[in-house]
């Protein structure tokens, strides 16, 4: 058995530009990931993905999950987060995320701060806080744009204290140790309006 698990198969994929948001992708084939106290993590074919699990706002940081050695963990984290019904089925989506980002090659202080990322946008969809489809920024054009910028800078405030506290946490660091961290730091409620 693999330490932080494995991957099955190819992603495999095609835009769904006809859809909103557009970056959606829909799954030709399947894909799935084996965790470490192995569970088996599956995206079915034609399952549609977006990386919308990780806020967009966070995306400046972290990068694009169509990019880099997050991709393979995003995919099944995606399904994961779709399939989740209740919030402790999204906690152990996030937790499987954590061991597939490791198990993609992320070195260990890079799936630390993913996992942050991942678990703030748990909290942001606990929230109920909209954010937008598409990298063009609308609300800058329109009255109350300023509201809209807060959220962002909130949330990339929130990720900078947080993702630098856990940055040099010890290799073997393990998800409970980082919500320890997450949820002492994270208010249970915001008002965004300013």
């Amino acid at each position: 058995m693999y330490k932080n698990g494995f991957f099955s198969g190819k992603i495999i994929t095609h835009w769904l530009t006809d859809q909103n948001p557009n970056r959606n992708m829909q799954l030709v084939d399947s894909y799935s990931y084996t965790d470490p106290n192995n569970n088996n993590w599956d995206a079915p074919m034609d399952s549609i993905i977006n990386g919308a699990s990780i806020p967009q706002a966070l995306w400046t940081v972290v990068g694009s999950p169509y990019t880099g050695n997050y991709r393979n963990a995003s995919v099944i984290h995606d399904v994961a987060c779709d399939q989740a019904k209740t919030k402790e089925d999204r906690k152990k989506a996030d937790n499987m995320f954590y061991y597939a980002c490791l198990a993609g090659g992320c070195p260990p202080n890079q799936a630390r701060v993913f996992y942050v990322a991942v678990r703030i946008g748990a909290w942001v969809d606990a929230l109920i806080t909209s954010s937008s489809d598409t990298t063009f920024d609308e609300s800058f054009f329109k009255p109350g744009m300023e509201t809209e910028k807060f959220k962002n800078a909130y949330l990339l405030d929130r990720f900078k204290d947080i993702g630098t506290t856990v940055y040099d946490y010890p290799d073997d660091t393990t998800p409970e140790k980082l919500d320890a961290v997450i949820d002492s730091k994270l208010p249970l409620a915001i008002d965004f309006s300013c």
